[in-house]
């Protein structure tokens, strides 16, 4: 018959194959669902920064388009200036005696249409270079956030497996603790370990 408590140079051991196999088989399970606890945090982690990194490509989207826009309202106003240095240029070309029709006036006025026309296509040129890099970013922001979720549910699921083996392992401890031959002995600590 085993003894339920023997006490061996101060310290309290129990000798209960039975108490032994069942806390090794719930230490086991402790460890597994500590286990499943972390693949699950992870998993949640994940879809968090998933929806971080989804959040932050609909910032950049929304950047790019007011780069369009703005773009657009720099080149209309380049245009507009366009108009009034020409009207300027034929106001003061009449008050000094000449006429729309003189080939320096002309000149002049092709040179300022050709420069306007120039500056409204590059500010266009900038906001759409600007604008096409912005959502290049959304696109790796939404391809980042999508690796992150796909690591959280992969540790998640290696948690499973991971939790599996500890209980398999636990169960296997247990088993052996269970059938060790001196600790269903009758003897007290004292005759075990002195003889």
């Amino acid at each position: 018959m085993w003894k339920a408590y023997d006490h061996f140079r101060g310290r309290v051991a129990v000798h209960d194959p039975v108490t032994m196999t069942v806390a090794t088989v719930a230490g086991g399970a402790l460890s597994a669902a500590g286990t499943i606890m972390g693949g699950n945090a992870a998993a949640s982690a994940g879809k968090s920064q998933q929806d971080a990194a989804y959040f932050k490509a609909a910032q950049e989207e929304q950047a790019a388009q007011e780069s369009r826009a703005s773009s657009q309202r720099t080149a209309l106003e380049k245009g507009r200036q366009e108009t009034l240095l020409q009207s300027s240029l034929l106001a003061n070309a009449a008050a000094g005696g000449g006429g729309a029709a003189d080939p320096t006036v002309v000149g002049l006025s092709q040179d300022i249409a050709g420069r306007g026309e120039y500056q409204s296509l590059m500010d266009m040129y900038t906001g759409e270079n600007r604008a096409r890099g912005l959502e290049d970013q959304a696109m790796g922001s939404r391809m980042g956030g999508d690796a992150a979720l796909a690591e959280g549910k992969a540790k998640q699921n290696a948690s499973y497996l991971s939790a599996a083996g500890t209980l398999i392992g636990s169960a296997g401890s247990a088993y052996k603790t269970y059938k060790t031959p001196g600790l269903r002995d009758s003897r007290s600590l004292d005759q075990i370990a002195y003889g």
